[in-house]
C-alpha cells in the first residue's frame, strides 16, 4: 500500500493522481491536519500513518505565502466545497488577514512533517519541486511523460494569473 502524507495546497491531489497511474493501485492521501479524534496531535497521527504503509510519500511547499494565498482564495471564496478547489481561476480578491493565519498553521504542519522525514529517513518533496521541473519526478524513478503532461505539468497550475493585454501600434 502507498500512501501520501501531505499539507494542503501542496500539489498532493495532483501528484496522488498521477502516482496512482504510473504505479496501477490506489493512493490514500491524508492531510497531516485532518486528525481524528483517537490520536493527540499531528505528529502522532503521521506516525501512525507512516507505520501503516509500505511506502510514504511526504508531500508540502516551501513558499508558505503563495500556499497560504491559495487556501485562503479557495476558503473565503468556495467555503467547504473542496470540489471547487481545483477550478483554475485567478484569484481576484485576497483577505490577507486569513492568509496571515493560514501560514502560521502550515508552518506548524510543516514542522511536523520535517520531523516525520527526519525520524523515518523520508526525503520531502516540494510543490516547487514537483511543478518546475521533471527532474524530481525521474529521481523518484516515477517518470512517464504522458501522464507527467497529464496531470504535473507546470504549465497546469490552479492559479492563474492575468494576462498582460498587449496592443499593436
Amino acid at each position: 500500500m502507498i500512501g501520501v502524507l501531505c499539507t494542503a495546497r501542496s500539489g498532493s491531489s495532483a501528484f496522488a493522481k498521477y502516482l496512482g497511474k504510473v504505479v496501477g493501485a490506489p493512493i490514500n492521501r491524508v492531510f497531516i491536519h485532518r486528525v481524528p479524534d483517537e490520536f493527540k496531535n499531528m505528529y502522532e497521527y503521521g506516525k501512525y500513518f507512516i507505520d501503516t504503509y509500505e511506502k510514504i510519500y511526504i508531500i508540502d511547499r516551501k513558499d508558505k505565502h503563495s500556499q497560504s494565498e491559495s487556501l485562503a482564495f479557495r476558503k473565503t471564496k468556495y467555503g467547504d466545497n473542496f470540489n471547487r478547489y481545483f477550478t483554475k481561476e485567478v484569484y481576484d480578491t485576497i483577505d490577507y488577514e486569513y492568509v496571515e493565519k493560514c501560514k502560521k498553521q502550515f508552518i506548524k504542519q510543516s514542522k511536523v512533517l520535517e520531523k516525520l522525514g527526519r525520524i523515518y529517513e523520508i526525503d520531502l518533496i516540494y510543490y516547487e519541486d514537483l511543478y518546475r521541473d521533471k527532474e524530481k519526478i525521474k529521481s523518484l524513478g516515477l517518470y512517464n511523460e504522458k501522464l507527467y503532461d497529464l496531470y504535473l505539468n507546470p504549465n497546469d497550475r490552479h492559479r492563474k494569473f492575468e494576462n498582460a493585454s498587449t496592443k499593436l501600434l
